[in-house]
């Protein structure tokens, strides 16, 4: 269970100027107990706001505070409206915790975001330091509409291509090919976590000795998995060829309206060439045919996401420097 004050994630919202989901406790409390179990965690909360920070000891820079998802740098330490009378005591909390902190990175908030004018403000109040660390940037796509919508604002070359995907998907269905979208409660996620491991047990990651399969990422995996789906927001498609294996998957979850991609992975002898594009491809139809969404983020930016999503969202971060 959470050990994140109860309001937490209902203020983990997009219109505050954060990474709502990232900052949600399904995300930043998996990563927590995955990569950073030993760091302690401290929280104040507020009636209709938050703070939630890890401390850590680093070898050379002596204690540091940071989000909860130290592994990634998603996840914001505030949720819901800030104040600077809210801010100094949040602070003034955690240094009682912490007496001797020197840096905290903060991260997970858009440009937007008051927070950063009043931790700079606070930082020239008491002589600190507010000095900018780096940018995280996520892919996103509008599904708000139907896969025509979606595809006209594509490339004239991207649109092409997708049609040759959705060609090859119908010429497959003769086949016996199928696509299995599951949104698993609390009861039944074992399952469909069981059938999601099987393909990444023989996927080229795996077979490389990279990848989610083993060691904390396996367990931040799970914890997102449960997690979500003990909140209804988990979401797992699974292409299978005729024979009935899965030999594709791709998982989410829906916060607020918006569908956060997690993972997606195939195995390395599939039948047939590009079962992760044509999976992909058929998630994208799903999203745009449900009412509910409006959002597609696509997570942290790659190459190849450009041809599926046109927005860029930045998250910029920084650091408070204490001189002590």
């Amino acid at each position: 269970m959470s050990t994140l004050p109860a309001h937490w994630d209902s203020l983990c919202q997009p219109q505050r100027g954060l990474d709502a989901f990232a900052t949600s406790s399904v995300w930043a409390e998996s990563a927590r107990l995955a990569f950073a179990p030993e760091a302690m965690l401290i929280t104040h909360p507020f009636e209709d706001a938050a703070l939630a920070c890890l401390a850590f000891v680093h070898e050379e820079g002596g204690p540091i505070l940071t989000g909860l998802d130290i592994a990634w740098g998603y996840a914001s330490c505030w949720v819901g409206a800030p104040s600077a009378p809210r801010l100094e005591e949040a602070l003034a909390a955690v240094t009682a915790r912490v007496p001797r902190w020197r840096f905290w990175v903060w991260t997970g908030l858009l440009d937007a975001s008051p927070l950063p004018l009043l931790l700079r403000r606070k930082a020239l109040a008491s002589g600190w330091n507010f000095l900018p660390w780096n940018r995280s940037i996520n892919r996103c796509t509008s599904v708000d509409g139907d896969i025509a919508s979606w595809l006209a604002r594509r490339s004239p070359a991207s649109r092409r291509r997708f049609r040759r995907i959705d060609n090859t998907w119908q010429r497959l269905q003769d086949q016996g090919w199928t696509y299995d979208e599951q949104r698993p409660s609390a009861l039944d996620v074992a399952g469909c976590a069981q059938r999601l491991w099987s393909v990444e047990a023989q996927s080229w990651k795996t077979l490389g000795g990279v990848g989610a399969y083993d060691g904390q990422m396996r367990r931040f995996c799970d914890e997102v998995l449960y997690r979500a789906a003990r909140g209804g927001q988990l979401r797992v498609a699974f292409l299978r060829d005729p024979s009935g294996r899965d030999v594709a998957y791709y998982s989410g979850a829906v916060h607020h309206g918006a569908f956060r991609g997690l993972q997606m992975s195939y195995v390395s002898d599939a039948p047939v060439e590009g079962v992760g594009t044509l999976l992909h491809w058929l998630v994208v139809r799903s999203l745009c045919d449900d009412p509910e969404l409006r959002l597609y983020d696509l997570g942290m930016e790659m190459p190849y996401k450009a041809g599926w999503a046109e927005q860029l969202v930045h998250y910029p971060a920084y650091v408070l420097v204490r001189n002590l």
